[in-house]
């Protein structure tokens, strides 16, 4: 039986945070202790490196199902980290090192342990450019006669390469010949024992340290938003500025990061960590001159970690406070609900952009104690891949009726209980696409052509989906108009119908309307609704060919009602579904 519990020529490799320091002598013990299954969760005190650096070395056996620890503060539970247990292999010797500063931990597998317990009856050791040729062991794959480590090679020597190594001793080594990769790039390596083939996956690639360019001066955030990994800021044009936009999600603890100049630990600022509001948005600004940071509170987030009591949203919904400066000036709130996968790639979206978004997504905001299940509906079409994610941009209507009324209307009218309204359409349809429509398509990855656009509205908010499609049709290619209200009496829906005839028909509109049957106001009847929508589905058919109208028979004239159709209206405009 072979038995490794130490190995020469050791080399680092992050599992969780990168934060390493260069090791000197231990100087005494400190505050900061460690608590595992190797330890039966008692307090082990680490060693105290200087700067903030703490070092244990610890042999894992098999004392529990599971091999993990935390690093505990004064050893009494009530600062521990990281608020998960970190996982690591059973029946295997680590260097542990902790940075008290920004709560970092790396590990270091240095060998594997064979008493009590733990049986190894294999071990496999990878050598190269990487790590010096020192033998660095391999994690088994369960149930398999696999061996995989993840390898950084940062331009150690002129060719990136390595062998696998039996026992770690040079007497059986894989390939003959050197295995060859990319520099400055991450490899997950899987090296199987019986056929003795390897397979090499690129992670990512690496742009910092040897392996930035020559003249580079990169900067990176690292925090609780991104896990403390790095993610370089983009240089504004020539200048000394550099900035990022960073959502901060209920991570990790305290939202907070840090400046880190290649991405190495070596030189970062503030000397504390920056801090901020948590479930934010912010863009952040670095001066790589004066270190000063400034971050700008973008939206606020709401959805999945980040909901509160009452919030009933599903996904990852950011609000934002946008100026209207076609109204005065005023401030709206817009909510833009991004899709399900947004986080996990780089892929661009279709829009699509709804009138009273605060009745889209969450309970707690709706003006009548309901909401459209948008972004619970949205979800569930994408887990059934029926379509491949949009980003929907709700926008609030004005705090007021007699407000909302001017705002989602083309022309005066007068109201049978509220008065004259002095419409104000114009200025709200320019506002979405002057002011609106190109703040969305610089801060989220938006496909921005007319053919990936669409407008959407219920009720007024129908009225004024028709009215801002048609007004800019350049922008627009698609139109919901549901539970339509655009009566002759008392709106003079006759003057938006004859807004439609005039639609330039050379540009195609994929235009959907429908009212219910028993939809109740208090100025008309469900009868006339009915006839107001057959007299606008003519209209719109007049410059175009692509027009739905449906006459929902029981349709009622709410959220739940509108809810129970939004999946089938969406998949219509944006994949073509037949209704």
């Amino acid at each position: 039986m072979l038995k490794i519990t130490r190995l020469i020529g050791r080399q680092w490799s992050v599992v969780a945070l990168l934060g390493l320091a260069t090791l000197v002598a231990p100087t005494s013990y400190a505050d900061w202790f460690f608590r595992g299954t190797a330890n039966a969760w008692q307090a082990q005190a680490m060693s105290d490196l200087g700067g903030g650096q703490f070092h244990l070395n610890i042999n894992f056996h098999k004392e529990e199902a599971i091999a993990r620890f935390k690093i505990d503060r004064f050893a009494d539970w009530t600062e521990s980290y990281p608020s998960l247990d970190l996982v690591v292999d059973a029946c295997s010797e680590y260097n542990i090192l902790f940075n008290a500063n920004s709560k970092a931990i790396v590990l270091e597998k240095v060998g594997i342990v064979t008493d009590g317990d733990c049986t190894i009856s294999d071990a496999w050791f990878y050598r190269g450019s990487s790590n010096a040729w020192a033998p660095t062991v391999m994690s088994a794959i369960p149930g398999t006669s696999n061996f995989t480590l993840n390898v950084a090679f940062e331009k150690q020597e002129v060719d990136a390469r390595f062998k696998i190594d039996h026992f770690g001793d040079w007497t059986e080594s894989y390939p003959a010949l050197d295995f060859r990769i990319d520099d400055c790039a991450e490899y997950e390596i899987v090296f199987d024992t019986g056929l003795k083939t390897i397979v090499a996956t690129k992670l990512r690639d690496i742009l910092t340290g040897a392996c930035s360019e020559p003249g580079d001066d990169d900067w990176f955030f690292r925090g609780t938003a991104n896990g403390w990994q790095s993610t370089k800021l983009t240089q504004i044009g020539a200048t000394d500025h550099y900035e990022i936009t960073v959502a901060f999600k209920h991570q990790d603890g305290p939202a907070r990061f840090k400046i880190d100049h290649f991405g190495d630990w070596l030189d970062t600022y503030p000397a504390l960590d920056f801090a901020v509001d948590d479930c934010s948005e912010y863009r952040i600004r670095f001066n790589r001159n004066t270190k000063i940071i400034e971050a700008d509170k973008l939206a606020a987030i709401v959805g999945d970690a980040c909901n509160g009591v009452d919030n009933t949203v599903l996904g990852d919904v950011r609000i934002l406070d946008v100026t209207m400066p076609q109204l005065g000036n005023i401030s709206r709130k817009v909510r833009v609900l991004l899709p399900t996968d947004y986080d996990s790639g780089e892929r661009h979206y279709p829009v699509l952009y709804m009138h009273d978004g605060h009745n889209l997504f969450d309970k707690s905001s709706s003006a009548f104690g309901n909401e459209w299940y948008a972004d619970e509906i949205l979800d569930l079409l994408f887990s059934a891949g029926e379509h491949s994610g949009v980003i929907v941009v709700g926008i609030d209507s004005a705090p007021s009726a007699q407000q909302r009324y001017q705002e989602y209307t083309g022309w005066d009218w007068t109201h049978p209980s509220l008065g004259f309204i002095d419409a104000k359409g114009a200025q709200h349809a320019a506002f979405v696409v002057e002011n609106l429509m190109p703040l969305i398509n610089s801060r989220y990855r938006t496909l921005t052509d007319r053919n990936n656009t669409g407008i959407a509205g219920s009720s007024m908010g129908a009225y004024m989906a028709i009215y801002t499609g048609i007004r800019y049709q350049t922008q627009f290619s698609k139109i919901a108009a549901v539970s339509l209200v655009a009566l002759d009496s008392p709106m003079n829906g006759y003057e938006l119908r004859d807004y439609v005839r005039a639609a330039d028909p050379s540009l195609e509109m994929r235009v959907y309307t429908d009212i219910g049957t028993d939809e109740q106001l208090s100025y008309t009847t469900p009868e006339l609704l009915v006839q107001s929508n057959i007299k606008m589905c003519a209209a719109l058919r007049v410059p175009f060919s692509e027009v739905s109208c449906r006459t929902i028979v029981g349709g009622q004239h709410n959220e739940a009602a509108w809810a129970a159709r939004f999946g089938d209206i969406y998949l219509h405009l944006f994949t073509g579904k037949i209704l």
